[in-house]
Order: C-alpha cells, then structure tokens, then sequence
C-alpha cells in the first residue's frame, strides 16, 4: 500500500491512519527507521514485553513447549520483508 504524506517544518510526518491501524500503532509507541538504498523504511518497535507475553500466550496453549525457538524467525514474521 502506497500512501503519501507532507513533511511539516520540523520534519515530521504522520503515519496514515490505515497504516496505525494496520500495524497497530498506537500513539505514544516507538517506532525504528532504516535507510535501505534510496528507501526510508520504518518499523513498529516491537515491546519486549509484551512480545514474550504473546509468545508465552502462544506456548500455553499447546502441550508443550517447541524444542528450539527460532527468535530471529519469530520476531521478523511479523514483517513483510526481513530487513
């Protein structure tokens, strides 16, 4: 999805709405910006917090816990594109 936005005075810019929503951006959260070639990529930070009280919530409701867990793996799948 291609969105465009101005860039005021200060530099700042605001994430569309269907983006915040999309990717559940909420005000007050922080997010990363990345330059990849000609290209300014910003990314949801995500909480440690409450990215391993989603994991353990997944966890809990199987059997068992999985052997290895792949945490590159499992924190870039919420991304498109790995950076």
């Amino acid at each position: 999805m291609k969105v465009k936005a101005k860039v005021g005075p200060k530099g700042q810019v605001v994430i569309p709405k269907e983006l915040r929503e999309e990717f559940k951006i909420a005000p007050g959260d922080e997010v990363m910006f990345d330059a990849k070639e000609n290209a300014i990529l910003i990314y949801p930070r995500v909480d440690p917090k409450k990215f391993v009280d989603e994991l353990l919530s997944i966890v809990k409701h199987k059997k068992k816990a999985p052997a290895k867990i792949d945490w590159d793996e499992l924190y870039y799948s919420q991304f498109e594109e790995h950076p």
